[in-house]
């Protein structure tokens, strides 16, 4: 017995397209519910890519938006979040997480031997 699909990778792609990869308003669309254009996203990696595109684009617009409002309207709110943002490295941050090499763990070695009377 097989199960046949109700939708085309192409018809999900598309509905994707439309609601700028909210995979929710896909699905509204479509008639059908998120998970099902869940499955379609891991069963068919061209479905799941263009979710990817569809969600970075939306970012762009985003990014460009927060640019017009912080830099050309200069919202002082929007100029502090994008400097905490995108510009942690020039020092706009409240708060700088420390990390060992590669964004791993720190590790610590205590060497017990030298410090035995500390532990007495």
């Amino acid at each position: 017995m097989t199960n046949k699909e109700q939708y085309t990778p192409e018809q999900i792609i598309q509905a994707l397209e439309k609601t700028k990869g909210q995979t929710t308003l896909a699905a509204r669309a479509l008639g059908c519910t998120y998970q099902t254009v869940r499955n379609y996203m891991a069963r068919y990696p061209e479905v799941a890519e263009a979710q990817k595109v569809e969600h970075e684009k939306m970012g762009d617009a985003v990014e460009l938006a927060l640019y017009d409002e912080a830099v050309n309207q200069r919202n002082t709110a929007a100029l502090i979040f994008l400097a905490k943002t995108k510009f942690k490295e020039r020092g706009y941050t409240e708060r700088t997480e420390v990390t060992g090499n590669g964004g791993k763990d720190i590790a610590i070695k205590i060497d017990y031997d030298k410090h035995d009377n500390d532990y007495a």
